[in-house]
């Protein structure tokens, strides 16, 4: 993956070398495509059905990076983006949305999944939210594992998109 050099940022909340940083549209557009159509793969095996599912993806991601900067990031490590984040508030008043937690394959499978969750927690908690929710592909056994063992509970079939699975994380018992 080609990334342009990471402007300096405060990496406070991240263990060393990584750091979060908001995504800037248009400048961060391509990657994050990028990234979306890799986590659709992923997810699905293979990108069908995905021009269709980033209809308008432009427009809404400008929508959700102006409302939640803290909430839609990219995790950077080493002078290069290793992650992505995609956060919104539903109408809910008590529920904070990840539309997306993804980690470049060479970062999968090694802990750095918890760098992305817990910024999301800590993302909720500012606002006052008390339970994260996501969607889930159950043909996505790492990332199904992943959750469960995070604490996540899966609530089943996402009612309109039955083919996901709503999962949700109760901020009072997660880390």
């Amino acid at each position: 993956m080609t990334n342009a050099p990471h402007p300096d940022k405060d990496g406070a909340d991240t263990p060393a070398p990584f750091l979060f940083d908001p995504i800037e549209l248009p400048r961060d557009y391509a990657i994050c495509m990028e990234n979306r159509r890799d986590s659709h793969i992923v997810s699905f095996g293979d990108d069908r059905g995905f021009n269709d599912e980033m209809a308008n993806y432009k427009e809404r991601m400008q929508e959700r990076v102006q409302a939640l900067p803290q909430g839609n990031c990219h995790l950077w490590a080493n002078g290069e983006i290793v992650g992505q984040l995609e956060m919104k508030l539903p109408v809910d008043p008590d529920v904070a949305y990840v539309s997306l937690f993804y980690l470049v394959s060479s970062f999968r499978n090694r802990g750095f999944g918890r760098f992305l969750q817990n910024h999301a927690i800590k993302v909720a908690r500012s606002l006052g939210r008390k339970r994260i929710h996501l969607s889930v592909s159950p043909t996505n056994p790492q990332a199904v594992a992943f959750y469960r063992k995070q604490g996540w509970v899966n609530e089943g079939p996402r009612p309109g998109r039955e083919q996901m699975h709503l999962m949700s994380l109760t901020l009072a018992d997660s880390i």
